[in-house]
């Protein structure tokens, strides 16, 4: 597993956005088995910061990459939660991109919002404010999805926020 899984770790930061879409959709389906368990830390790190990366580069941004890490804080949160300060500015950039397919956007929407459950304290204190910032700014798009994504996301950024300080 870790020959096939290195070699796929490049992919998804690759310059060709179907084939680092493509690499990133196999990679989630990797992340979703059983053989996943056994996958090292630093494969794990490795695939998180190419998949930043991809996020970061609007070439390679898509759909199957949100999806990658979305799987990722699923099964490694305890790793994801170090990038989740890179991650939420990847998702609110999508999001404050008004040419972005509404498809992206639904994504990083749902992105953020499962960054936000495996967040530490310290992370969500500082990151919290920019981030509801960026969804209320959200233009009011005309598919109702993004809308109620967008607003439950607000509600759950709400919640964490007032959690947060609930604990200092």
């Amino acid at each position: 597993m870790s020959l096939v899984s290195i070699s796929a770790a490049a992919a998804p930061a690759g310059k060709l956005e179907p084939v680092a879409g493509g690499a990133a959709a196999c990679l989630q389906a990797l992340v979703e088995t059983d053989n996943w368990k056994r996958a090292s830390s630093d494969l794990v790190h490795e695939i998180c910061q190419r998949t930043i990366a991809a996020l970061n580069e609007k070439s390679t941004r898509t759909v199957a990459h949100m999806h990658l890490i979305r799987s990722l804080a699923s099964v490694n949160a305890d790793i994801l939660s170090i990038y989740g300060t890179s991650l939420l500015r990847a998702g609110a950039e999508i999001l404050m991109l008004g040419s972005s397919p509404w498809q992206q956007r639904m994504s990083a929407a749902k992105l953020l919002q499962d960054v936000l459950t495996i967040l530490d304290k310290e992370t969500l204190t500082s990151e919290l404010p920019f981030t509801m910032q960026v969804w209320q700014k959200e233009k009011p798009s005309r598919l109702w999805k993004i809308c109620v994504t967008s607003k439950h996301a607000v509600w759950v950024c709400s919640y964490f926020w007032h959690s947060c300080w609930f604990f200092f």
